[in-house]
């Protein structure tokens, strides 16, 4: 008399990428909504008024919401896997330097032009 098991029920690999996707997102639009508890230690760090510091937050908005159709682009012509990951390393690479940043112009380059146009990508959305 044989005895048969059933088969060990597999975890289903699309709850792998939803996580990822979560993970992703969490920390791409904590980083991005956090520029506000950091407005005012920066402003008297750098010596500056609210408006120029103010001025790369909307620079990334800016660039956040022109960077849309070319990322889907992008993903429609090399796949969102690729497009994603360069996107989450960009933008890893502009979290990075705002931790280095010495002076405005920093800001203005690290989170105004590199997160603005690679940060949606980097999320983990697919846009096409």
């Amino acid at each position: 008399m044989t005895t048969q098991t059933a088969p060990k029920p597999r975890i289903y690999f699309g709850w792998f990428i939803l996580a990822s996707c979560f993970i992703l997102m969490a920390i791409g639009m904590s980083a991005r909504n956090a520029f506000g508890l950091f407005l005012k230690p920066m402003i008297e760090d750098f010596q500056l008024s609210r408006a120029a510091l103010s001025l790369p937050v909307s620079l990334s908005l800016i660039l956040f919401g022109v960077s849309q159709p070319i990322g889907g682009l992008l993903i429609r012509r090399f796949g969102a896997r690729t497009v994603i990951i360069w996107g989450a390393a960009l933008t890893c690479a502009g979290l990075v330097g705002m931790g280095t940043v010495r002076s405005i112009w920093g800001v203005y380059l690290f989170f105004g032009l590199l997160v603005g146009m690679v940060g949606k990508v980097g999320d983990g959305q697919r846009q096409a």
